[in-house]
């Protein structure tokens, strides 16, 4: 009698086409939107956004070296807001910040600048709490999937936290790396 196969852990199940030593991103500017439905396996595939607004976004992001994250609320609703919470920060040691702001539709993108100043900008409010995001979208990564949505829910249910679930694009420059 053989003993039966262990289920596959996470980690396997995502070494298809994912490097499992990580995937940090390089960047030091943050554009964070909230998108309360389903997305692809690439934000930027033109799924959640559509192609020509996705396609602006990418040359955008990448051209200012900002990664764009697509952030929802724990849990499933898939109505879409009369508003979307919109971060937009810097992480660069020399001027660190972050803004929240709102936007009735996601092209309003468009009108931001990017090219981000050591000090805010004073678009938004200022954010003095930390931001934590987990990532919980298993269409590229089965780990965020597995061990991200429980973890976004306690995060949620302790601690109130609204935006808990990322997932950043795929490929080069302001995109997965």
């Amino acid at each position: 009698m053989t003993a039966p196969a262990p289920a596959p852990t996470c980690s396997a199940l995502s070494a298809t086409d994912e490097p499992l030593a990580g995937t940090a991103a390089h960047v030091t500017g943050w554009l964070c939107l909230e998108h309360p439905g389903a997305w692809g396996r690439d934000v930027l595939g033109g799924e959640a956004l559509g192609p020509e607004l996705s396609a602006e976004l990418e040359r955008r992001t990448e051209a200012a070296g900002v990664r764009l994250l697509l952030i929802r609320r724990p849990g499933r609703s898939t109505a879409p807001p009369d508003r979307r919470t919109v971060l937009i920060g810097r992480s660069d040691p020399s001027g660190a910040w972050c803004e929240r702001l709102e936007v009735a539709d996601p092209a309003a993108l468009l009108d931001l600048d990017l090219e981000l100043p050591a000090s805010a900008p004073g678009i938004g409010r200022p954010v003095t709490d930390p931001v934590t995001l987990v990532c919980a979208h298993g269409k590229r990564d089965q780990c965020c999937a597995v061990l991200g949505r429980p973890i976004a829910a306690e995060l949620s249910a302790r601690f109130g936290i609204r935006c808990g679930s990322a997932r950043t694009p795929a490929g080069t420059g302001s995109r997965r790396r």
